[in-house]
């Protein structure tokens, strides 16, 4: 069976739309100075509003973080995610937003989480808290996330990362944070591809795809994993990456000789998909075309048509 690529974790605000529309910057001073009315509800809507601007609010951040403190939870709440709008503009609150980590409550927690993976690569100074974060049953996949979005300066969350591959809970959203670290990840998932865990070894093959190139000779190998599921979602995954899986075209014609008639076929459909670069599979393509399956024989005629530019 085919995986799906792993949803990202984060939480979406619905704003009203009067307050979707028509916010101009010269709006945010006067919504900095709702953030202290003594009306719960004024400063809700000051928080949201502010969120609408984006990195243009960035001169709000000061009050904003003063709001993470603020008594009601869904206040707080917006203010992380409008935090997380303001995006790297927003590196001052980082502290404030490690802090609300540990909020008493859940929903305020998963906001925080997702506005430090929003603040991305300026947001290091949050790597150690999202790690620990990993343990958490319910933050788990949120800061795995995260992590993933601050990209290589989170490089010191991997061994982090390789442990929550074996929670299933946290397994696809850490494979994925790993795939976003790109070559700083590919030794993890590299191991990940060969783990006895068959669902560890499906997702690593999918993440593999978001390195490049130098993740091809794995993802190759993959292709004579002994679960149908692995080799399935190896095909998949080098068929995506399109030209640059041009050098696993002779795992890739070897594994027209699969058991499996889907992998068959979708084996013969990636060839065609590198049309001329998959020029040495022409003869494996060729034997395919007598396949037992009708849908391989057609998915072969068809790839070496395109590999021969007709």
């Amino acid at each position: 069976m085919l995986r799906p690529a792993v949803p990202l974790a984060c939480l979406v605000i619905l704003v009203p739309g009067w307050m979707a529309r028509g916010q101009q910057e010269d709006d945010i001073p006067a919504l900095v100075r709702l953030l202290k009315d003594k009306e719960p509800g004024i400063r809700d809507k000051a928080v949201l509003a502010l969120a609408q601007h984006g990195p243009k609010a960035a001169p709000a951040v000061p009050g904003l973080i003063e709001v993470l403190k603020d008594e009601k939870a869904d206040i707080r709440g917006h203010a992380a995610y409008a935090l997380g709008q303001i995006g790297a503009e927003a590196k001052a609150a980082i502290p404030a937003l490690a802090a609300a980590l540990k909020d008493k409550d859940a929903h305020v927690r998963r906001l925080a989480v997702d506005a430090l993976g929003r603040i991305g690569v300026t947001a290091t100074d949050a790597v150690p808290h999202l790690v620990a974060a990993l343990s958490d049953e319910d933050l788990g996949p949120r800061a795995a996330d995260a992590l993933g979005r601050i990209g290589a300066a989170a490089k010191g969350a991997v061994p982090a990362l390789v442990a929550a591959l074996q929670k299933p809970a946290t397994r696809p959203y850490a494979a994925f944070a790993l795939g976003k670290l790109g070559a700083l990840g590919l030794p993890a998932l590299r191991e990940a591809s060969t783990n006895k865990d068959t669902d560890v070894r499906i997702d690593a093959v999918i993440a593999l795809g978001m390195i490049g190139p130098e993740a091809v000779p794995t993802l190759a190998a993959a292709l004579k994993d002994k679960e149908v599921d692995v080799r399935l979602n190896a095909v998949s995954t080098l068929t995506k990456m399109g030209t640059d899986a041009k050098i696993a075209v002779p795992a890739l014609a070897e594994a027209l000789k699969d058991p499996d008639d889907e992998i068959r076929f979708r084996v013969a459909r990636a060839l065609g998909s590198l049309g001329a670069e998959a020029k040495d599979a022409i003869k494996a393509l060729e034997e395919a075309k007598n396949d037992k399956d009708k849908k391989v024989q057609q998915a072969a005629a068809d790839a070496l048509e395109r590999i021969r530019g007709k």
